[in-house]
């Protein structure tokens, strides 16, 4: 078979919902890369504020560092003002990040009767995250130090592929649903 004959299927309607997804996985992607800096960082919070009360303290917090992602300013770093960080501010953000991450695409592919392809490389995109570039490649561990194994090579690769599995995970996911919603037929 040849371009044409695939060419010959494509309707108008088939396009136009094509081009929506398209534009809706980027917003999404972004949408998502914003609200997951928010999250973490207020795991930090959450689990400085557990570290404070087990010193006997109310915690403060200030966020010393913030990224631009897509024009929009998030936090990048948060610092413990009046507590010592303990292990509870540094694994906080990585295990509020999973426990959401888990809990809202078991609903989506609760609620949606979902295939497990998008939702598992979603929350792979984040576990990538946490856990490679977060733990291992960043301060969120015991130690508040980089491991050694973690080299430029590594954080980089570990970024491109979270933002892949990301980016397919949602096609995935907003296919599905479009499909699923009667938009399109299968």
């Amino acid at each position: 078979m040849n371009i044409n004959h695939y060419l010959k299927q494509l309707t108008p309607r088939l396009m136009l919902v094509s081009i929506g997804i398209s534009f809706l996985v980027i917003i999404l992607f972004f949408a998502i890369l914003i609200a997951h800096s928010w999250l973490h960082e207020s795991g930090h919070m959450l689990g400085g504020l557990i570290d404070g009360l087990f010193q006997g303290k109310l915690a403060s917090f200030q966020i010393t560092a913030w990224q631009n992602i897509a024009e929009i300013m998030t936090p990048q770093q948060t610092t413990i003002l009046n507590a010592i960080p303990g292990m509870f501010f540094r694994l906080g953000s990585i295990a509020l990040v999973l426990f959401v991450v888990y809990y809202v695409l078991r609903f989506l592919y609760n609620k949606y009767k979902l295939d497990i392809i998008g939702p598992v490389l979603i929350g792979s995109a984040f576990v990538v995250e946490e856990i490679i570039r977060n733990f291992f490649c960043g301060t969120d561990n015991p130690f508040a130090n980089p491991f050694s194994v973690c080299t430029d090579t590594v954080r980089v690769g570990a970024e491109y592929l979270m933002y892949f599995l990301l980016s397919i995970g949602l096609v995935f996911v907003i296919s599905e649903l479009v499909v699923k919603l009667g938009l399109v037929k299968k």
